[in-house]
């Protein structure tokens, strides 16, 4: 029943629930953490972004202390403003996760779309204008979403979600 109330949650802030699924089907591994590191621009540039996010050991025991998460989609696709796109994204997010919070799901958490765009101007690498919102990114986080919708989609869908689609993807985990 509550599942169900997930979705609604997660629909009324116009993104798409996808599934929700238990933490042991998600690949966590040091792989994603090496592509920001050495690989992404906006490594130790963001507060989502590692090295903020912690050691792989803190990753490793943080999945530790989850069961299940709600994988989520944009509605819509992005067009040339992807910066505000993503914004609007992320607060989505945290929007959600209040609404969560308020249903009991207290340690809800969600995961941003890559680096943090909550701010027009990022004030780091000096000060984080909106510390209380900033949330990690997935990849700093070492999942391999790539790798789980590989493992959970046809492939016809996997050529429309990589090729055809230009949504952002994140995961909210549920406790």
């Amino acid at each position: 029943m509550k599942d169900d109330y997930i979705f609604q949650i997660v629909k009324a802030e116009g993104l798409e629930p996808i599934s929700i699924d238990e933490i042991s089907h998600l690949p966590i591994s040091i792989k994603p953490l090496y592509m920001c590191k050495f690989g992404c621009k906006e490594y130790g540039n963001y507060p989502s972004c590692p090295p903020y996010t912690g050691t792989y050991e803190d990753i490793v025991r943080f999945w530790q202390s989850y069961s299940r998460f709600v994988l989520v989609t944009t509605q819509d696709e992005f067009d040339e403003d992807f910066d505000m796109y993503k914004r609007n994204f992320q607060y989505k997010l945290i929007n959600i996760q209040r609404k969560l919070r308020d249903m009991g799901f207290y340690y809800v958490f969600p995961l941003f779309p890559g680096s943090c765009r909550l701010c027009k101007v990022c004030g780091m690498p000096h000060e984080c204008y909106r510390p209380q919102d900033v949330r990690p990114s997935v990849s700093a986080m070492g999942v391999e979403l790539i790798s789980y919708l590989q493992e959970r989609t046809s492939e016809i869908d996997k050529v429309n979600i990589y090729l055809h689609t230009r949504r952002l993807f994140s995961i909210i985990l549920l406790e």
